[in-house]
């Protein structure tokens, strides 16, 4: 790890809806290709300002956003973190603004993403996502028999990842691929974004993301 380059994190909320929605809070500009991870559903994952600071991910999904819009107070579910209801998550804006003060910038602070599923269109998304207005867009490859990767059976993979990026006009489009071997395929498309990861919890005992850093 001592040769590669730690990683300035990008941070972003996921609203926890049907369409599984994401607003980015910050995009530093030199942001690039990574690995994603899921932050805020185990209270024995570390903090917010830990996790950004491994160097290892790219981007941190906080999540989740239970309640937003129609004028409601918006809410947040960060599970073993803290409890909204009683006031306990106010700490959790420090971390926001510590990460803002190292690695944000005065640019765009909002960025429109999803997460669908494989199969396309995707059931719930198709819709939405035709809108072109989505910036990022996470493909859940896993759990998905029809598109998804099997032990030496890559061609449904491949032929989704190539409709998902020929067809959808999000600028970049992540997947949940836990083969380093097949990336570089992946790779060659100019919408590859990177990976993504649940969670951060299951990444410290795993330690996937150190071994797959250099390939993403």
């Amino acid at each position: 790890m001592s040769n590669i380059k730690l990683l300035k994190p990008v941070l972003f909320f996921v609203f926890f809806i049907i369409l599984f929605i994401i607003f980015f809070i910050s995009k530093p500009s030199d942001a690039s290709d990574g690995i994603a991870i899921y932050w805020g559903q185990k209270g024995n994952e570390g903090n917010l300002s830990s996790t950004c600071a491994t160097g290892r991910y790219a981007y941190v999904n906080v999540a989740f956003l239970v309640k937003f819009g129609n004028g409601q107070t918006p809410e947040l579910n960060l599970a073993g973190h803290c409890n909204p209801a009683a006031n306990t998550c106010t700490h959790i804006g420090s971390q926001v603004k510590e990460f803002l003060s190292k690695f944000g910038n005065r640019g765009r602070k909002v960025y429109l993403t999803g997460a669908p599923q494989c199969p396309f269109p995707d059931r719930l998304m198709g819709s939405a996502l035709n809108t072109t207005l989505f910036d990022y867009i996470w493909v859940q490859f896993y759990n998905n028999a029809p598109c998804q990767y099997t032990s030496g059976n890559t061609e449904r993979l491949f032929d989704s990842w190539n409709t998902w990026t020929t067809l959808v006009t999000a600028k970049k489009i992540f997947l949940d691929v836990l083969i380093s071997q097949i990336l570089p395929t992946l790779k060659k498309s100019g919408k590859y974004g990177g990976i993504m990861l649940w969670s951060k919890f299951w990444d410290d005992r795993n330690g996937y993301s150190s071994s797959i850093f250099a390939s993403v």
